[in-house]
């Protein structure tokens, strides 16, 4: 059986400028670690940060009972001090087992850590999303 965690981050972002090559204003990044392996996953197929797209989603798969991910979301070059995001997970993990590190304290156009969640996988198959 192939099973997959799945963890996707999306954000409104402010408009470009006008005729901009790279028009993404708010780099929100999405990284899923590992904690036993230490292998990290990046977004969207990439084997480094996303810095184009508002939506990022890592996949992992073959994910094995007893496997604990910590996804992390960092904000790099924000406009503002704060940048709203939402996160959902699907796959089989433990809800119990969810832990949110709020975000550390922020300063506009710097790179900020926006939270840390750990997740601990398999048990019973789920969804969680959050809107921070």
């Amino acid at each position: 059986m192939n099973t997959e965690f799945r963890a996707t981050l999306v954000w409104v972002d402010p408009a470009g400028s006008a005729f901009c090559r790279n028009c993404l204003v708010n780099d929100v990044d999405l990284q899923v670690t590992n904690t036993q392996t230490g292998k990290t996953y990046f977004p969207n197929g990439r084997s480094s940060r996303d810095t184009v797209n508002n939506a990022e989603r890592v996949i992992v798969e073959n994910v094995k009972e007893g496997d604990t991910f910590e996804i992390t979301v960092t904000g790099t070059n924000l406009s503002d001090e704060r940048q709203k995001y939402a996160i959902a997970f699907t796959g089989c993990f433990e809800i119990d087992g969810a832990v949110f590190v709020p975000p550390e304290t922020s300063s506009a156009k710097g790179s900020n850590m926006m939270g840390v969640i750990s997740v601990a996988s398999t048990v019973a198959g789920a969804i969680v999303a959050l809107l921070l």
